[in-house]
């Protein structure tokens, strides 16, 4: 049995076309980079959309449901995948254009959290490779963990964000 891949800092260097969708892609299929990459888009942008992470996680083997959050109520009731991807939607004045706010949205990987840990659902954000937390592994951390630090983290680095965040769709693979 092979030891799982673990996402480095080095790694992420060495693959300048890896945005957040690439690295989540990877992260949940257990596989370096270099292996999702013929599974990704190939545009002159590097981020992936809703359709992109359904057409990699089918060539990557997997087979993919999408499901989708609505506005209202989603900020209260956030809806993961058990074992797949959530885009994560910033808010802000862009709320009411599409194009806009897609451009403040950010893919994770989700997965059930190993037997005996602490937490049920863990999360990969390519945001936290490399981080000096003992509560985070090649980016995986708890759900919990992750809720309370990153997206308050990525909404400040956002002009405009508000800080609310929430779920604006998920994609569960078998």
């Amino acid at each position: 049995m092979r030891a799982p891949h673990v996402i480095t800092e080095a790694e992420l260097d060495g693959a300048p076309w890896v945005a957040c969708g690439q690295a989540a892609l990877a992260a949940l299929f257990d596989r370096p980079l270099a292996q999702v990459r013929p599974a990704c888009p190939r545009r002159r942008r590097p981020w992936m959309n809703l359709a992109d992470m359904m057409v990699g996680a089918v060539a990557m083997g997997g087979s993919a449901t999408v499901y989708r959050c609505s506005v209202e109520g989603a900020l209260e009731e956030r809806r993961y995948p058990e074992h797949g991807f959530a885009l994560v939607q910033f808010c802000g004045p862009w709320d009411k254009n599409l194009r806009e706010s897609l451009k403040r949205s950010h893919w994770i990987a989700v997965r059930r959290a190993p037997e005996g840990s602490p937490f049920q659902s863990m999360v990969f954000d390519v945001n936290s490779v490399g981080s000096k937390s003992a509560l985070v592994v090649g980016g995986w951390q708890g759900l919990q963990v992750w809720e309370a630090v990153m997206p308050p983290t990525l909404a400040e680095e956002i002009p405009g964000a508000t800080g609310r965040w929430w779920i604006r769709a998920g994609v569960e693979v078998t």
